[in-house]
């Protein structure tokens, strides 16, 4: 009897447990598709109420010349006046494919393949690695690892 009561024990902690990890994806999920919500719309508050002010942007490449990767940075602060700046009808939409979310308390790493396009004219694609924080209860994009390709991009 009191086996049975012990195993109940751990299967509700365990189900409680993976609800609250469930709580804390669709939260870093929201804070994503919050960004690109922004970025869609040209709404620099809606990108800057997903990041964190320290938040990098960094684009991984394979330079074709040379065959050898080439890292690039870009200032969060242009790539919000970009996003503001665009004219009126240019819509920036990347659709991401699906999110593996990595959780270590404070911390997430969200593994999430994309589609670009610009006005429905496909652009390129890739993976982008979101680096996310939790401050206090919300979750803030600290940085974004991007990979661009126009090929293999099933």
């Amino acid at each position: 009897m009191k086996f049975l009561f012990l195993l109940g024990l751990q299967i509700l902690f365990y189900f409680s447990s993976q609800a609250q990890n469930l709580s804390e994806q669709e939260k870093i999920q929201f804070t994503i598709q919050q960004f690109f919500r922004g970025m869609k719309n040209g709404d620099s508050t809606l990108i800057k109420e997903s990041i964190n002010q320290n938040c990098f942007l960094k684009t991984v490449v394979i330079d074709k010349q040379t065959n050898s990767t080439i890292v690039r940075e870009e200032e969060i602060e242009d790539f919000i006046i970009v996003i503001s700046a665009k004219r009126e009808g240019i819509i920036y939409d990347e659709q991401i494919l699906n999110y593996e979310i990595k959780i270590d308390d404070p911390m997430a790493i969200v593994w999430a393949p994309y589609r670009f396009y610009v006005n429905e004219r496909f652009v390129h694609c890739g993976v982008n690695a979101f680096s996310i924080a939790r401050f206090h209860s919300e979750w803030k994009i600290i940085g974004i690892l991007d990979t661009r390709r126009k090929e293999s991009c099933d």
